[in-house]
């Protein structure tokens, strides 16, 4: 984001300038935490077959910054077309958006193992292939007041909030390999498993989003920090009337700055496509 956020209100160079940086910041987000995200182990058992997909690893995680579109103080303009913004009125619970859109993804060097509980006690293992694919994660962040840290009282400053994680997944396929002479089982086996599965990284994600957002925040706080009194303006929200207040909770998330900045009004929703 630039200095100048301030200007960007009536600049439209500057405008577009300052939402392309949040968006970089947002690509700099994903792209930092979830090719790295450690997916634990899908196991359960169903119809009587114990199964297990492990080593799921979202290192082929991929996404462009075309696809994603950043709304800040109503102000938005999406990456396919460049040059032209859009500006709304805007309350407290939606400052800020993020959208991402055609999230893809390959789970490199899965593997996948399965065994029967009732006769003839088949059992078998191999490689899996697993792609998604017109993934959407959805990131929405609210304004609420803190009290200054210069210890008046009455002296009370904005900062961002996470609000809501949204994300969902249209299309997983997968395949195993290894089990030649149980290619029957292997096959019911995935058909089985594939909306269980995709249901299953969603809910991942979502909760990745949420753990490892304080990164996110610190970045997002501290840029604004030097700018809220012109978003406060333009947006025509007061600090001490309009904004409620942030309640700093202690958790046992991956805290990333000395604060993580989690609304007490989170929402979490989680949308799979059938």
């Amino acid at each position: 984001m630039l200095d100048t956020a301030g200007e960007a209100v009536t600049d439209e160079k500057k405008r577009l300038a300052l939402l392309s940086s949040a968006t970089d910041s947002a690509l700099d987000f994903l792209l930092r935490v979830l090719p790295s995200m450690p997916v634990p182990p899908f196991e359960g058992v169903r119809d009587g077959i114990i199964y297990s997909i492990k080593n799921l690893s979202m290192h082929g995680f991929k996404l462009k910054k075309e696809d994603i579109m950043v709304e800040i103080a109503g102000i938005r303009a999406a990456g396919q077309t460049p040059g032209a913004t859009v500006q709304r009125e805007v309350k407290a619970g939606d400052i800020l958006t993020v959208d991402v859109r055609n999230v893809s993804a390959v789970f490199e060097n899965a593997m996948w193992s399965f065994e029967q509980t009732y006769m003839p006690y088949l059992k078998g293992h191999g490689g899996a292939n697993v792609k998604v694919s017109e993934g959407h994660i959805r990131l929405e962040f609210e304004l609420k007041k803190k009290r200054r840290s210069n210890g008046e009282r009455n002296a009370w400053e904005p900062v961002l909030c996470l609000k809501k994680r949204i994300c969902s997944i249209s299309q997983l396929s997968i395949s195993f390999e290894g089990a030649t002479r149980l290619a029957w089982v292997a096959n019911k086996l995935a058909a089985m498993l594939k909306n269980p599965l995709r249901d299953y990284v969603v809910r991942v994600i979502i909760e990745l989003l949420g753990t490892q957002s304080g990164w996110l925040l610190e970045n997002l706080n501290g840029v604004l920090s030097a700018h809220w009194d012109m978003i406060l303006k333009t947006t025509k929200l007061n600090v001490v009337s309009g904004l409620s207040l942030l309640f700093i909770l202690s958790t046992s998330v991956d805290i990333i700055s000395s604060y993580y900045y989690l609304s007490i009004t989170e929402s979490i929703r989680m949308v799979s496509t059938k």
